[in-house]
């Protein structure tokens, strides 16, 4: 359910002498690494908001505040790959010890900066993995404020300021970086939504959610939050050569008006991409023009109610929209393997 996420805490002058003292050194060098967490303290100039909301200013009594980042990995800290709602309990008594024994007392709050929800799918055929890696370079360029970045060809991603939406061959993420390949991290492919700080304080000012971890523990926000932002990128259905594809369409019940219309649907996304096929122009003449020559204007081939329509008929059929290209060496099937309950 989750793999990483990162807190802070504000840390004022008597932290700071307290932990000079304690550990006989400076604070933003000390080493508060554990088990599956990592930490470390800065030190940081606090600004608010001046009158004119154009200009800030420092708050002089708190310019020398200092903030702890706790980076927690919950599998290295539990141990164990599948994380669930129920571990919450066992991963706040240890994040609590974990403080207890820094700053000797229970007084620090525990702030969320970011969380990352994760799902992982066993894929063993390598050829497999490459070509659903190929087949997402052909997803939408642009969703909500996310923007596809793709120059890899074992990642792809959806990155904004406030969530990042992510695919990657996690034993190939691994290889690149000369780190070893863990048992369940073998022949996976990582789907992954990743909640920034942007988004947490959005969520703290507009729905008074405190950026807490049991707010963001809980199985049915983790299954939100990845068909909100994967489901819409990488779609429903199975993946299909076009022949296939073709004969579960004309062996539907649909009308042969929409067959036909899936078909060619489905030939633009191959040959265009979804951004692509979205932005398809045709020639068009307007039928209450009474002149001789009507005049020939372009207009959008798939409005957004034609588009939707497609793609939900798809849906329907258990067809992805985008098709593996019939050159390609791969089966003329491949499972799609991103699948939640809506």
């Amino acid at each position: 359910m989750v793999h990483t996420a990162k807190f802070f805490i504000w840390l004022n002058e008597e932290d700071i002498i307290f932990l000079e003292d304690k550990y006989k050194t400076k604070p933003n060098i000390i080493n508060l690494d554990s088990t599956g967490i990592t930490a470390h303290i800065i030190k940081r100039r606090v600004y608010t908001l001046g009158k004119n909301k154009l200009t800030f200013n420092i708050r002089e009594e708190q310019s020398t505040n200092y903030i702890m980042y706790i980076n927690v990995d919950f599998i290295l800290l539990l141990g164990k790959e599948d994380i669930k709602e129920q571990d919450f309990k066992e991963i706040n008594t240890i994040l609590n010890s974990y403080l207890f024994n820094i700053f000797e007392d229970n007084k620090k709050d525990l702030l969320l900066n970011r969380i990352d929800y994760r799902m992982d799918v066993k894929i063993p055929n390598e050829n497999e993995r490459e070509v659903l890696m190929k087949l997402y370079k052909k997803t939408i360029e642009k969703y909500r404020f996310q923007r596809k970045y793709d120059q890899y060809n074992s990642t792809i991603y959806y990155n904004s300021k406030s969530t990042q939406a992510t695919v990657y061959d996690k034993t190939k993420e691994r290889n690149f970086k000369n780190k070893k390949v863990e048992v369940f991290e073998e022949n996976v492919l990582r789907f992954e939504v990743r909640l920034q700080n942007k988004h947490l304080n959005y969520r703290k000012n507009k729905y008074n959610i405190d950026k807490k971890l049991e707010n963001y523990f809980e199985e049915g926000l983790y299954k939100k939050y990845m068909n909100m932002y994967l489901e819409p990128i990488l779609y429903r259905g199975n993946y299909y050569k076009i022949y296939q594809a073709k004969k579960i369409i004309y062996a539907s019940k649909l009308k042969y008006k929409d067959k036909e219309f899936l078909q060619e649907f489905l030939t633009d996304i191959s040959k265009s991409g979804i951004t692509g096929a979205k932005e398809l122009k045709i020639n068009s003449r307007n039928n209450n023009d009474k002149s001789e020559k009507k005049v020939v204007y372009e207009k959008q081939k798939y409005s957004k109610y034609k588009f939707t329509k497609g793609i939900r008929l798809l849906e329907e059929l258990n067809i992805n929209p985008i098709l593996i290209p019939k050159n390609w060496k791969s089966n003329s099937f491949i499972n799609n393997p991103f699948k939640f309950e809506k």
